[in-house]
């Protein structure tokens, strides 16, 4: 027969007065599994060194045990309130088969159960002023499965506390340190300054003075008074800063007692002080993003960014990069439903020339993708796709002070240039660019042969010619002027005719009166 005990308790069960029962709680297992039965249990009070025995081992016979657990009165005839610290030895025994020891002797200290200290499995009573801990500088272990899971350190200005995995680690000479939990093998959790915290999680590290990695994974918090929120591989390195989502990294100071966020140096011992940093889990965004100074605000979200709603609503505001191969680099919207949104863009995708940035205003609904409206290109060409209003009226201003101006001629032949020109009536190609025409009937010229005579009007787009009509008011006024000056010289010789004709008149009538 395989016999095992664990001692649970001592308990004072009368007053201290000579002789002095107490009652001893534990559990049995026989063979392996909790026992049940009636068992004979003899116990020795030896000595501190358990080489002797101080009285003669007392019997107790028939001691009954219900699920592994047993509860029993003893009295050594001892006034235990006076007995030095002693170690107890615990035989069993079953129907006369002798008695087997369960162990080495264990520590055995009378004053400590006399003073009620023993902690009842069961619950206890508590009177003021007692507790459950320690009174002497050494730390205070609470053990699971025989391992250390909870760990409180004493410190003159506050204590420090470890929990979970036994290998977490906490800096020595150090106050207000917290470890609330996880760590493993391969990961443990770190605390290496004042006041610092890590929520839970593996492989977390908490640097700064007052920093706090939550929770989540291989986080660290590197600068003074900094937070990770959790997440995966995130860092804050600057004072003040957080960092959360992905690989998120807030670059740390140049300190050479600090950690190190691997995302270079921010020049100073600060870091990038200030930093908010998140950073989604999209693919191609893996190795996260750093921040370039203190004080900044970033985010990476792949899935959108809204106001005042998501990016799915029809929200206020909504700035996003769509992964719809478009092309573009921000998007703002205010619909997202209908589609009217404001692009900017380092590629034009299907609109444009390539690696050209764009301010474009598109719309983009479900049955239409990216019909332009307006277009600002890179190289300042202003491009609109509507019908455009001024509803005050009035013309496009340019500068046209005599200051500005240099190498300043007449207009000549103005007449005759604009009567060169050749008007038509025509309809864009079907096949043409959707982004260079418009649709319907058109009023306008021909590029080439405008071409031959304003050539300053001609232009040129994605490899087409354009018409840019320039300087055409001081042409008109010109022509007119031409016209004029044409019909102020036929006006004379007219007039002049006229006067020779009224002359011959009167003559011819003053004849016939004779």
């Amino acid at each position: 027969m395989q016999r095992t005990s664990i001692f649970i308790a001592l308990m004072l069960v009368t007053s201290v007065v000579d002789a002095t029962p107490w009652t001893y709680r534990g559990t049995l297992n026989d063979g392996g599994k909790p026992a049940d039965g009636s068992y004979d249990l003899r116990l020795t009070l030896m000595n501190d060194a358990a080489t002797r025995a101080v009285v003669q081992p007392i019997t107790l016979y028939g001691v009954s045990v219900r699920n592994g657990n047993f509860s029993v009165e003893v009295d050594f005839g001892l006034d235990l309130g006076q007995a030095p610290a002693m170690k107890l030895k615990t035989e069993v025994g079953q129907g006369g088969a002798g008695f087997a020891t369960l162990g080495e002797p264990t520590r055995f200290d009378p004053k400590a159960t006399l003073a009620g200290i023993c902690w009842d499995t069961t619950g206890n009573v508590v009177a003021a002023g007692e507790f459950l801990g320690a009174t002497n500088n050494v730390p205070l272990l609470l053990r699971a499965n025989n391992k250390a899971v909870i760990s409180v350190f004493p410190s003159v200005a506050s204590p420090n506390l470890v929990s979970g995995y036994e290998g977490n680690t906490l800096a020595t000479a150090s106050s207000g340190q917290t470890i609330a939990g996880g760590g493993e093998l391969a990961k443990i959790n770190r605390v290496e300054n004042d006041f610092a915290t890590v929520g839970g999680g593996r492989g977390n590290r908490a640097q700064g003075l007052l920093s706090t990695v939550s929770g989540g994974e291989t986080n660290k918090a590197i600068g003074e008074h900094s937070t990770v929120g959790g997440g995966f591989g995130n860092c804050a390195g600057g004072d003040h800063s957080w960092a959360g989502g992905t690989g998120a990294r807030v670059r740390d100071g140049n300190d050479p007692g600090g950690g190190t966020c691997n995302a270079g140096d921010s020049g100073d011992a600060d870091g990038d002080e200030g930093v908010f940093n998140w950073n989604d889990h999209s693919s191609d965004s893996q190795f996260g993003q750093a921040s370039t100074g203190p004080n900044q605000f970033l985010i990476r979200a792949h899935g959108g960014f809204a106001l005042n709603g998501t990016p799915a609503d029809n929200v206020e505001a909504t700035l996003y990069s769509p992964l719809d191969g478009t092309s573009v680099d921000l998007m703002m919207s205010t619909n997202r439903s209908t589609g009217e949104s404001i692009q900017i863009s380092t590629t034009s995708g299907t609109v444009g020339s390539t690696n050209d940035a764009q301010f474009k205003i598109v719309q983009r609904s479900l049955t239409q993708t990216n019909v332009p409206l307006l277009f600002l290109e890179s190289n300042r060409d202003f491009n609109v796709y509507a019908d455009a209003f001024k509803p005050g009226g009035g013309a496009w201003s340019v500068s046209s002070d005599a200051r500005l101006k240099q190498d300043v001629t007449p207009l000549t032949g103005s007449l005759d240039r604009l009567l060169a020109l050749r008007g038509v009536n025509f309809r864009y190609r079907d096949d043409a660019p959707k982004t260079l025409v418009a649709s319907g009937p058109q009023i306008g010229f021909i590029a080439q042969e405008l071409e031959q005579v304003f050539p300053q009007w001609i232009g040129e787009a994605k490899g087409y010619k354009t018409v840019g009509i320039k300087g055409f008011e001081a042409l008109t006024v010109e022509a007119l002027r031409d016209l004029r000056i044409e019909s102020d010289a036929r006006i004379e010789v007219l007039q002049q005719e006229n006067a020779e004709l009224r002359a011959r008149l009167d003559a011819i009538e003053l004849r016939l009166a004779k």
